[in-house]
Parts: structure tokens; sequence; C-alpha cells
């Protein structure tokens, strides 16, 4: 049952011609996701969005400073 599910997203996303493309961020350790355009590879959309990776990344570089000092 679980494996058909999956061959039919598999299918969806074929028909659609859309590409996943799975990473993690190595700064924030998120799991990111974009959604690909399979002919032009352009990103229509991230998961999380680049603004709140970008965030993570900043709250971890203050978190880091702040507490650079203990030991």
């Amino acid at each position: 049952m679980l494996s058909s599910a999956v061959d039919k997203m598999n299918q969806y996303v074929q028909a659609i011609r859309r590409e996943l493309e799975f990473s993690i961020d190595e700064n924030s350790g998120r799991t990111v996701i974009k959604v690909l355009d399979a002919e032009t590879k352009e990103v229509i959309r991230q998961i999380p969005a680049e603004e709140v990776v970008s965030l993570a990344q900043n709250l971890a570089r203050q978190e880091s400073v702040l507490f650079s000092g203990e030991t």
C-alpha cells in the first residue's frame, strides 16, 4: 500500500515536470526542500523559505557569539 502511494507520487511529480531536491543547510542543520522546474532548473518553491533559513543561520551565529565566553 505504501509503495503504491510512493509510485503515484512519483508519477504525479514527473507529470507536472517538477523535481524535488533535498539538502541539509550546513549552518542551521535544517532540512531544505526545493521544488525545481525540470527543464529550466528554476527554483519554484523552497521549504523552508530562504528567509527562514537565513534567519536560522543568523540566530545560530548570534547564539555562538553570546555563549562563546562560557567554559
